[in-house]
């Protein structure tokens, strides 16, 4: 697993070794280096010095949690876009719902790196959810896991502050409308468009 936080020294290494339209692997790691949930294969749409965007339709997901039932392998069916930023402490996932309605998933994370065919990051726990058609209603999940793994994996302050203040950005509206702005209908549709026909 790779050692630094943040990650924008390497930005046009980033930037300059993911090719759009590739079949790439995800890895998301706990703090102490432990490869929890790998995405096989999904597709990349878009990437450039803001973001990386992928197509999770059809990827194979392997969760490996410690402790838990939830140690399986299944399949992504839902027309969902993952967006990962080289500077932030969020990555998204971006779902058209049957209604179409975009549902956000905000995963509280590290800045993801590029290396070795793998988007990798750390996953930090908190989870917040939200709708497009409702940005003042918002939901913060896994507090309390957030709560015992600090301690658990001894999370650096420089982590806690980080995840604490991404949390308080996400609490206020104006934010909220910001990435619902950004991450809109019409950018998933122009996402979708890039991807490759099969």
């Amino acid at each position: 697993m790779y050692n630094s936080f943040v990650c924008l020294n390497f930005l046009f290494c980033i930037v300059m070794n993911i090719k759009i339209n590739k079949k790439i692997m995800i890895h998301a790691y706990k703090r102490n280096g432990w490869l929890y949930r790998v995405w096989e294969f999904p597709e990349v749409l878009e990437t450039n010095s803001s973001f990386t965007a992928v197509s999770l339709v059809n990827s194979k997901v392997i969760t490996n949690e410690k402790f838990s039932k939830r140690n399986f392998i299944s399949r992504n069916m839902k027309n969902s876009f993952w967006f990962f930023f080289p500077d932030k402490w969020y990555n998204i996932i971006a779902t058209i719902t049957p209604n179409n309605v975009i549902a956000y998933y905000v995963n509280i994370a590290s800045p993801f790196i590029y290396e070795e065919e793998a988007i990798k990051y750390y996953d930090f726990d908190l989870d917040i959810k939200m709708r497009n058609n409702s940005s003042s209603t918002y939901k913060i999940l896994d507090i309390d896991e957030y709560k015992e793994n600090k301690k658990k994996y001894r999370y650096e302050k420089e982590v806690m502050y980080n995840c604490e203040m991404t949390l308080k950005m996400f609490e206020k509206q104006e934010f909220r409308d910001n990435i619902i702005n950004s991450i809109s209908p019409k950018m998933l549709a122009f996402l979708y468009s890039k991807k490759r026909k099969v």
